[in-house]
């Protein structure tokens, strides 16, 4: 695997009907189902936007925002992880330096920055994950015709801030791969538990994603996690 939604295809062959990810309302969905959402919302995104144009994230966690995590890189564009708890000044702040075509998040979120759209140029389009538009975007296929490369960028996140201005941190689909056990099996499953922010999980093909906002245990029996500062949030193999 070379790209970060293999995992997800991958999985889609190997365990097509096992659960790849269940959210705190109870939503859930297969491999199968998942892998076809994931390429769905790629398609919606490259139908949207140019080659390495930039999607910002303004969301708690959901399924949807899994959508994101492997959509966005799918398409060959970059997912920038904007921190839901920053002040709607400092997510503006935010979304100016980096420059996204296309704002997706939590309507009250986005509700927070009605004139987003005239104070950062780059954005062309601002959808609600609750709306229809972005219900019909897990639904549809457009073909996406360029796929990306290993090197390329998939992520943005910014660092914690707590020694100064927060800075931006740019994850390829190699270095995110690199995060992921490699021992993972299929009777182990990968849970992402809230720390001290809502939690953000990197799925690998024989796995369940579980979304939570409940406080968990801290450390994992494996002592595995990758933790992103901005997010506070860990990825565990239990």
């Amino acid at each position: 695997m070379q790209l970060l939604h293999d995992l997800v295809s991958t999985a889609a062959t190997i365990a097509p009907q096992r659960l790849a990810v269940v959210s705190a309302d109870g939503t859930t969905a297969t491999f199968e189902e998942f892998n076809r959402q994931v390429r769905a919302v790629a398609g919606w995104v490259a139908g949207h936007t140019r080659p390495r144009d930039r999607v910002a994230v303004i969301a708690d966690n959901s399924v949807a925002y899994a959508h994101l995590y492997y959509g966005v890189p799918r398409s060959g564009r970059v997912l920038v992880l904007i921190n839901q708890r920053l002040s709607p000044g400092e997510q503006a702040a935010q979304l100016a330096s980096t420059g996204p075509a296309i704002v997706v998040g939590d309507s009250h979120y986005l509700a927070a920055l009605p004139d987003i759209a005239d104070q950062v140029p780059s954005i062309q389009r601002v959808v609600e994950l609750d709306s229809d538009e972005w219900s019909l975007a897990t639904q549809d296929e457009p073909r996406v015709s360029e796929s990306p490369r290993p090197d390329d960028p998939a992520w943005l996140l910014f660092t914690s801030g707590s020694t100064g201005t927060p800075k931006e941190v740019v994850h390829t689909h190699r270095s995110l791969l690199a995060a992921v056990p490699v021992n993972t099996r299929a009777d182990r499953s990968l849970r992402a538990v809230s720390i001290s922010s809502p939690s953000r999980c990197v799925t690998s093909p024989d796995t369940t994603c579980s979304f939570t906002t409940q406080r968990s245990r801290r450390w994992c029996s494996r002592r595995t996690f990758v933790r992103q500062a901005s997010q506070s949030s860990s990825l565990h193999t239990v």
